[in-house]
């Protein structure tokens, strides 16, 4: 597919899925509704449904998964295997844990406190498997690392909501991702926060480029490559514990994503980066769609829809691997 076809199409799906999403729910609204709740808000109870649930839902949708998918390219970047992401790495369940223990001791009042926690336990979770592996980035010994530090960490958590009945009560929905929290007045710093940090990282985007051509092409190119790997992976961990403070361990989207965009468009880690921003918002945007819808009126956690989606996947990218490496 051309590269101007995909952002056609990617923004089409988009503006399709904001209408959509706008429309689903127990109030009915009609065109005129959304527009006025946007342009001309007088105070419906259409115009209030869209303004103050619906609108930071969709917004909420796009942040998570532009977030996850750009950390997932990262980490898959660096590490130069398809299986890296940020929930087989142990930032999700290192985000997830902390967080909860956040709420467990302090009540988690503040947003900004509950962000900044959740970076602190994906930078926890990513660095122990990064210490497990070592320099060998295999997706076999990637895998065990992964999995034993998110059985590890995601153990502790579920410890820690048995014992404390005011946790469950707050976090086990968000702990199978949610975007049920969202709200419009923190949308702004977040998204600011957001737009910076991937900037940044698509701007610094041929740094990582390099690093695909070996350690020893780059460092005759001048490049100081452990400078460049700790900063990525401070950027993808960041990227990840901020998706987790917000939505909750929301799985897949940072595997799936990088690895159909270098299939379909480009293997230029720069390239990935930014095609996966566009691919995460779209699956993050029909995942909450779906899970609205499967058992309406009641709500379905955001995160078994993209497992229905990214489970199916991942068995289907180890196994062409496996075919690969014969």
């Amino acid at each position: 597919m051309k590269k101007s076809n995909f952002i056609i199409i990617s923004l089409f799906l988009i503006f399709l899925g904001f209408i959509l999403s706008m429309s689903i729910g127990p109030i009915e609204v009609s065109a005129k509704d959304i527009y006025n709740s946007i342009f001309n808000f007088t105070g419906t109870k259409a115009e209030n449904a869209i303004i103050t649930v619906r609108l930071p839902r969709f917004l909420l949708s796009i942040l998570i998964g532009v977030s996850l998918a750009v950390s997932g390219a990262i980490m898959q970047g660096l590490t130069n295997n398809p299986l890296a992401s940020p929930q087989l790495i142990g930032a999700n369940s290192g985000a997830a844990l902390f967080v909860v223990f956040f709420i467990y001791i302090f009540g988690g009042k503040s947003s900004l406190s509950i962000t900044m926690i959740g970076f602190l336990g994906s930078l926890v979770g990513g660095v122990t498997v990064y210490t497990l592996c070592g320099k060998d980035f295999s997706p076999i010994k990637l895998s065990l690392a992964g999995l034993s530090v998110h059985l590890l960490l995601s153990s502790i958590t579920q410890g820690i909501i048995i014992i404390n009945s005011r946790v469950k009560d707050n976090i086990i929905f968000w702990l199978v991702g949610s975007l049920d929290k969202a709200k419009l007045d923190y949308m702004t710093y977040n998204y600011t926060f957001l737009f910076i940090i991937i900037f940044i990282c698509i701007f610094a985007g041929k740094k990582l480029d390099m690093l695909s051509l070996g350690d020893e092409v780059a460092l005759s190119l001048g490049e100081n490559i452990r400078i460049i790997k700790i900063f990525y992976m401070f950027m993808a961990l960041l990227l990840t514990g901020f998706s987790v403070a917000l939505a909750g361990p929301v799985g897949f989207v940072g595997l799936v994503i990088p690895n159909m965009v270098k299939i379909a468009l480009s293997d230029r880690k720069r390239d990935i980066m930014i095609y996966s921003a566009l691919g995460g918002a779209l699956l993050l945007i029909y995942s909450d769609i779906i899970s609205r819808l499967i058992s309406y009126p009641f709500e379905t956690p955001v995160g078994i829809a993209t497992a229905m989606v990214g489970a199916p996947y991942f068995l289907w990218l180890c196994k062409r691997r496996n075919k690969s490496e014969k």
